[in-house]
């Protein structure tokens, strides 16, 4: 005997996403508008008053659930030395995603790369402790590499059901930190979209990907954060030298990580 559907929503039976909870994991790229004018934020819903970011787009038309991970100027790593206190891994996050996520994506990187030796690299963060790159076989948290292997060795050692992502996060200060993100994603198996531009993805402003020439990274620069023209503009220039995504950077990421999570 088949399963009755009479009461099954269409939206249910056919959108894998619908309903469902995700633990968003990021930094400011994710998190939020510096400022927010109110002509950027819902206008009603769960997140009324917020910032239209990408993961918020994607939760409020598919009903999902969000455990909200992401705020400005988190690394992923640990710097060694000084006090430092916006670490996912020194805070030991990972360890507090709530055990019933169905989806999980980590966006991390741009502030590790500001802490990276000798990067001149800024978005108003803390800027206190240093965090090398390592390598791939690292296991410690005082590296960048190291990290990622922490985190996704724990995730799925303990989120077994869950749909695991890796966001490359573009706004990086160096193409090694892009690579590094690739090679731990690889190394665990983990699907991943490149925002800095690849086959399946569109490129951003501030990408590092090696191949897209400086006259093109102008153009994105102008298209996704300072405006390209007053109609682009209204769509949601951060600021005359703020290089966060803009409203229409998050219109359109949301479409590319909708599209992402549909495929894990």
């Amino acid at each position: 005997m088949g399963v009755s559907t009479e009461y099954v929503s269409e939206t249910a039976l056919y959108n894998p996403l619908y309903r469902k909870k995700w633990c968003v994991i990021g930094d400011s790229f994710t998190n939020d508008f510096s400022p927010c004018p109110p002509e950027w934020a819902f206008s009603d819903g769960p997140f009324k008053g917020e910032s239209r970011v990408y993961a918020k787009i994607i939760a409020s038309r598919n009903s999902m659930k969000l455990q909200w991970m992401a705020k400005n100027g988190r690394t992923l790593a640990f710097p060694a030395e000084g006090s430092f206190s916006n670490s996912f891994c020194g805070e030991e996050l990972y360890k507090k995603i709530d055990p019933d996520v169905d989806y999980i994506t980590i966006m991390l990187g741009i502030n590790d790369s500001h802490h990276a030796p000798h990067s001149i690299g800024d978005d108003g963060e803390e800027k206190i402790g240093t965090i090398p790159l390592g390598d791939s076989e690292d296991k410690s948290i005082y590296t960048f590499y190291g990290a990622w292997d922490t985190v996704l060795r724990y995730i799925l050692e303990n989120y077994p059901r869950a749909r695991v992502g890796i966001i490359v996060t573009n706004g990086l200060d160096f193409n090694s930190h892009r690579l590094a993100t690739i090679s731990m994603a690889r190394k665990y198996g983990l699907p991943y979209i490149d925002l800095n531009g690849d086959e399946r993805t569109p490129a951003f402003h501030r990408t590092q990907n090696p191949d897209i020439p400086k006259e093109v990274r102008e153009v994105l620069m102008k298209r996704y954060a300072l405006g390209i023209s007053p109609e682009i503009r209204a769509l949601g220039t951060v600021g005359e030298e703020n290089t966060h995504p803009n409203a229409l950077c998050h219109e359109i990421e949301a479409d590319i990580v909708e599209n992402f999570l549909h495929s894990l």
